[in-house]
Order: C-alpha cells, then structure tokens, then sequence
C-alpha cells in the first residue's frame, strides 16, 4: 500500500508525459507569435507540433524527447532555432585558436586577427584598434578575421570595438545597417472579420547609419566569419559597400537576429529567433558574399589563406546577388475544417493555440482568479483523454471558465453545447435564489406550465445540484452574469428531446411536465413584465418608457418627438440594444462634448530589448465621447432600468447616458461585461470568443466584473411575477414622479 501523496509508478510516468507536452506545446506556441518567419514563409506549424507531439510517449527518454522537440523546430528552416546539442545543421566545427592582434604580410595586406577575442581583450585593444587600422592606411586590403569556436562564448563586446572612429576609416561611403523587425498585435484579428480594426504586423527598428570619415579606406576590405561569429551593425551596414567582401567557410551563417532560450524537460534548451534583419529594399535573410571550401579541421589557417590568395590573384569579387533573399508575402491564416472531434495532436493544439492568444491578447488578463498558465496544465490531460466531440468541447469550456469574462464563448457550428442547441418554449430567470418561469413562448403550455412557476429539477436532476455542477463551465464576469448565463441555457438538450421538469406553482404543489425542445434563438432580454409597445407615455404620467432592446436608431428621432415633452424619461435598458447610445446620448448631451468610455486594447511587441521574456504587453488608449447634437435637446430626467441582462452594448449604453446627462440606474447590478469582442479559430470547427479591448468609466476605473451599480436598488420578487408586476418599472414610476415634483 502506498502513502499518500506519492505517485504510482504509471502515474509518475504520466506526469512527465504531460510535463513534456505541456513544455513542447509552449515552445510551439511562443514560435507561434513570436517567430517572424511564420508570418510570410510558407510553413506548415500546425502540423509541426501534431506530428511531434503524436511521438511523446510513457517510456521515452530525455534525448528521445529533445529529438523531438528539434525534429519539430527544423520546420522552420531557421538554423537560429534550435535545441541545443541537436542538428548542428553544417560541417564539423574546429576549436579555433585564438588570435588576437594585427599583422602585416610582406606584399602589405593588414590582417586583424579577433578570432575567439574575449571582453577583456575587446576592451584592451578597444583603444588601439582604430590607430593600427588608420597607421596601415594605404595597405593593399585590409582583412578583420571575426571567427569564434562554438565554445568561446558570446561577448557583445565586438560590437563596441567597431564604432563610429572605426567606420569612420572604414567607411567610403555613407551606409546604413540593416534594419531589424519583429512581430506585433494590436489585439487578436478576428478569423473571419478583415477590417483592420484588429491586426498583426512587423514592428521595424531603424538600423544604425554610418559616415566616411576624411581619411577613409578604399582598399578592399574582408571580413573572415562562420556560424558563431558576432556581426557588428557596421559589418552588416558595411555589407552593402563596393570595396567591402564578407567571406565564410560554411553555408551555416552567423545568428544576427534576437533570440530567447527556453528550457525543456530533461535539461534541454532550445533557441527561439524573435526578430530578424531587413534590407531597404525589404529583403531579408543574411548571406555573406561568399562561401569558401576549405578544410576545417586544420583551424584559423586554411580560410585565411585561401582569402589572401584571393586577394593576390585579383580575383575578390563582390556578390552581385542580393544578400537578401526576398519575403513572400503574408502568409494564409489556419483553417481547420473536417471533424467535430479532431485527433489527439490537433486537440492539444487547440489548447496551446487558445492558451497563447488568451495569453497575449486577452484584455482582462489581469482580472482573472487563477493563473492561465495552472488552467493549461490543470486542462491539458482533459484535451488528451477526450473519446468524444463533446467531451473535447467540455475540455475547452472548462479550461476558459477561469477567464472570468460572459463574452467568453465556446461555439461549434454557430451553437453553443454546453447542453445542446434546442431548448424548450419557456424562459426562465433565477428571482431569489429560485429558477423561475418568466415567460411562455408558446400559448400551447399554458395548460402545463405557468408565469410563476418555480423549475425544482430537470431530467431528474435538482435544480441546485445541477447549478453546482456545470458552474466549472461557465465563465462568467460575475455573480449576476453567472446567474443570466444559466437561465439562458440550462433547460438545454438535444434537438427534438423531451425536457422532463419538475414544477412548484404558487400554491406550493409539485407537478412534472414533459416539454419539447427546438432549437430557438435565446432570449437576451429580460422580457418578464416588459410592455409590448417599444415608446410610448405611461398612462396616467408626464413620463415616457423606451424599451432600449428593441429600439432601433431609425427610431430615436421619431421617439424623442412623440416623448419631447415628458418631464422625465424611463429608458429600459434590461436586454441587448440595437447601437442606439451614441444617438440617444447626442439628444441628452447639452456641453460641447463629454468623455463617455475610456478604451484600452492589448498591444504585443516582440521586444529583442525584453531580457527575460518573450514579449512586451503595451497598451493603446483612447476615449469616446458624448457630442452634442444640433438637433433639439430633451432637458427632462431621465433613469435607466438595469439588470444582470444589461451587459456589453448595453453597459456602454449606460456610460454614455450617465456622461450625456447624469442618468439615474434603477434596479440591481448589471453584468460586468463590457469591452470588444475577438475571437480565434481552433481544430473542431470550434471558434471561442473573448473581450480583445477593455472598457472603463472615462476616468479609468474598473467596469468589467463590477458591472453598472444601481443609485435605486430594486430586484424583482416571486410574489411580484407571479401577479404580474414589474417592480423595477414601477420604483422607476415613483422615483421620476417624486422627482418631478421636487423639481416644480
């Protein structure tokens, strides 16, 4: 018998599956945003994890795995990225010996000898370097030999040893580095929308300029290099000079991008590319001028022998090939057509896919009660085990629960699943802890089931056990929205089913009634007592009711017209508006212009200066504003009914109406959803929807899971629906009548 706490032997080993996974997924996904060449190059990524993660097994090794994992990377083609001590990608590499100094042959070509040149070298012969290339002036050529072993390290330091002194004699003509680029999203481009409010781009860094100096060089100039040699911004803005010869002895060239080591199980590193060089002309891709076979294992001498008999022979030539090779342009966003419940390898990708993403460009990122990164790894074996499309969609709602965000939706083929697409011809809404019919859509169960009539179970199931149970499956901004969410969809099933529900009427009875489900169009409204007419003067009153939901912006002048008189106005905003706000609060507005909402999207740079991560999570802000219309103004009071179905549109509805003119909300909280909505498309014909910009109060505080709070709390009671009253409605009544009169 085991102790408690300690894994069995199967268990430890399914453990470092899943550490593995979870490791080469990340590394997969980092790739994913970060490396340039996935933007124009013709790589099939998706494909590159699948067949490398379809390889992890139990009994694998660690070298087994760190295989894989370079397997995978090669896809790209990038010999800059890479897991270290896998595909060396060229010839066997010599340890050179180092050499550092400068020397003069007797038909006088200057040779500069940094071959392996440690930091304290760079800075000894910093001062030095450019006199000894200024006193050979008038040398036949002049070779710099930038060579390294694979195991002398990375200094930084030689880019300090060519400065501007040195291009200054170095230098005949002005000349410009190439510039470096990475990766950026404003936000996540939505799959299917191509507007350019959200988009993907390069970010570009200028590349440093340099001048000729009075005394500059116009003999030819070679600069020596291999795979590990550090290329100064002036060697690469040299490159582009008539006089100036880059020569390598192997077809792997130098890393002249940024990098970022990630780690792997096993002790494995690997190297991620996160930027790259880029011509003027648009051109990428660095090639020296030209690659000279020699033997390598014989050390420093045969290269440099080969290029001083180059020079002697006369028979140095430049590339007259562009350096760079050209990009291809953007390349295809993935589609994943085909079946309901892809194989294990593109469901797994579906977690890391969905897991970066969130990750970057998630606005609320910072809202949410756990950490993303635990919701992955906590998922993934859910993403593995799945037998069934359904059990895979449940895998992906559950992992996306955490996000605390209503906008999140996991839906296949337009329906949201979490219970079927078809529901029975009732609306409910959870009044006082209970689940309570609201409204009948069809005449027909009138004879069954009544307005009032609390729902105790559904097929078998007690109401509050079943809240329990799918709660993991939601993820709501808030309590209120949590409570929306699972009125919309919880008396859900299959198309065509029987829904087995258990009712209490008023009286206290039990009675169970069979109702049929159809697939229908959820209600986002709260249509419980509302009235029938969209705008019209409540009878007996100087106040007008405009119901927000059904209210369309066509409407809104004729609706001030017929309501311009009213001493105060009632708009009911509990449901989804039709974009009216802007016009609305135009006609409320009497100053120039008001802030109404303060916008802050999500902008990720792939930043080569970031040390210690990946990428740099910025953001762009900017306000709207209420604006005053030029038509008639209404001067009378107004309130706005809210509630836990007042959310996204219709939360920003209540910004600009309290900005236009200060408008009262009368009833209880409302969703705590607010912000716009992107979203990404996974392998299952699945797309997830999520808050891509956030949205605040013009001051800048917090809106999203907080929600628009009531200055008049009022919620409605069983009692209240059940005899058909909108208590809501009538608190509004008496506050505006109240009101009035204080104000005559």
């Amino acid at each position: 018998m085991r102790s408690a706490g300690k894994m069995s032997h199967s268990e430890s080993r399914a453990s470092a599956r899943y550490s593995r996974i979870l490791e080469l997924g990340k590394l997969w996904a980092k790739a994913m945003i970060c490396h340039p060449w996935l933007a124009y190059k013709a790589i099939d990524w998706d494909a590159a994890f699948v067949d490398a993660v379809n390889k992890i097994t139990l009994e694998m090794t660690d070298e087994a795995y760190g295989a894989i994992a370079q397997d995978m990377l090669e896809r790209l083609g990038d010999p800059c990225t890479y897991v270290a001590g896998f595909g060396n990608n060229g010839d066997v590499v010599p340890l050179l010996e180092t050499a550092v100094g400068a020397t003069m042959t007797e038909d006088n070509i200057a040779i500069f000898q940094l071959v392996n040149i440690s930091l304290d070298d760079c800075f000894a012969f910093e001062e030095a370097f450019p006199k000894r290339i200024a006193d050979n002036r008038d040398a036949k050529a002049f070779i710099f030999d930038l060579r390294r072993s694979p195991d002398a390290g990375w200094t930084g330091v030689v880019e300090k040893l060519f400065n501007e002194r040195v291009a200054s004699l170095l230098c005949s003509e002005p000349v410009v580095a190439p510039a470096r680029r990475s990766r950026c999203y404003s936000g996540w481009p939505q799959s299917e929308a191509d507007w350019g409010y959200w988009f993907s781009g390069f970010v570009v860094r200028d590349g440093a300029s340099f001048s000729p100096g009075p005394e500059a060089i116009t003999a030819p100039i070679v600069f020596l290099i291999n795979e590990y040699s550090e290329l100064p911004k002036l060697v690469l803005a040299l490159a582009q000079q008539q006089n100036c010869h880059i020569v390598s002895d192997t077809a792997v060239f130098p890393d002249s991008s940024f990098s970022r080591w990630i780690a792997l199980p096993g002790g494995y590193q690997a190297r991620l590319r996160i930027d790259e060089l880029i011509s003027a002309n648009g051109q990428t891709d660095f090639r020296p001028d030209r690659i000279l076979k020699v033997k390598r294992t014989q050390g420093n001498k045969p290269l440099l022998t080969a290029v001083v008999k180059l020079i002697r022979s006369g028979n140095l030539r430049k590339n007259k090939k562009d350096r760079f090779i050209q990009t291809m342009g953007r390349i295809p966003k993935s589609h994943y057509d085909g079946s309901d419940f892809p194989e294990t390898g593109f469901r797994l990708l579906a977690a890391f896919r969905l897991w970066i993403i969130i990750r970057c460009c998630f606005a609320y990122i910072e809202l949410i009660d756990e950490s993303w990164d635990g919701a992955l790894e906590k998922c993934l074996p859910l993403f593995d085990k799945a037998i069934n499309a359904r059990e895979y969609y449940m895998a992906l709602s559950r992992m996306v629960s955490c996000l605390g965000d209503s906008h999140i939706d996991v839906r296949r083929h337009g329906f949201d699943e979490h219970f079927g697409p078809a529901g029975p011809a009732v609306q409910a809404r959870f009044v006082e802890n209970k689940l309570l019919v609201v409204k009948l859509d069809d005449d027909a169960l009138k004879d069954q089931v009544s307005v009032g009539d609390i729902i105790v179970s559904i097929d078998g199931k007690d109401i509050q056990v079943l809240r329990e149970e799918i709660t993991p499956y939601f993820a709501a901004s808030t309590p209120q929205a949590l409570r929306c969410s699972m009125a919309l969809y919880i008396l859900n099933g299959e198309d065509n089913s029987m829904a087995d529900i258990t009712l209490e009427d008023s009286k206290g009875r039990t009675k169970k009634v069979k109702l049929l489900r159809k697939i229908w169009l959820a209600a986002e409204t709260d249509s419980t007592t509302k009235p029938t007419e969209i705008y019209r003067i409540i009878p007996s009153t100087a106040i007008g009711y405009v119901d927000l939901a059904e209210l369309t912006e066509q409407m809104v002048d004729d609706m001030f017209e017929r309501l311009g008189n009213c001493d105060g106005i009632i708009f009911d905003m509990r449901g989804y508006p039709k974009h009216t706000f802007g016009k609305i609060s135009d006609r409320l507005c009497t100053h120039a212009s008001r802030p109404a909402a303060m916008f802050v999207r999500p902008v990720i740079a792939v930043e080569p200066a970031q040390i210690f991560q990946e990428v740099l999570r910025a953001t762009q802000i900017f306000t709207q504003y209420v604006t005053r219309s030029s038509g008639p103004k209404y001067l009378g009071k107004t309130v706005m009914l809210i509630n836990e179905y007042t959310w996204s549109q219709a939360e920003q509805t209540g910004l600009f109406l309290k900005s236009a003119n200060d408008t009262v909300f009368i009833g209880s909280p409302s969703a705590g959803t607010n912000g716009t909505v992107t979203d990404v498309r996974i392998p299952g014909n699945i797309s997830v929807s999520f808050t891509g910009e956030e949205i605040r109060w013009p001051d800048g505080s917090q809106l999203q899971r907080v929600g628009l709070q009531p200055e008049i709390l009022v919620e409605p009671t069983i009692v209240g629906i059940r005899n058909g009253r909108d208590e809501v409605l009538e608190a509004a009544i008496a506050y505006l009548q109240n009101a009035i009169e204080e104000h005559q």
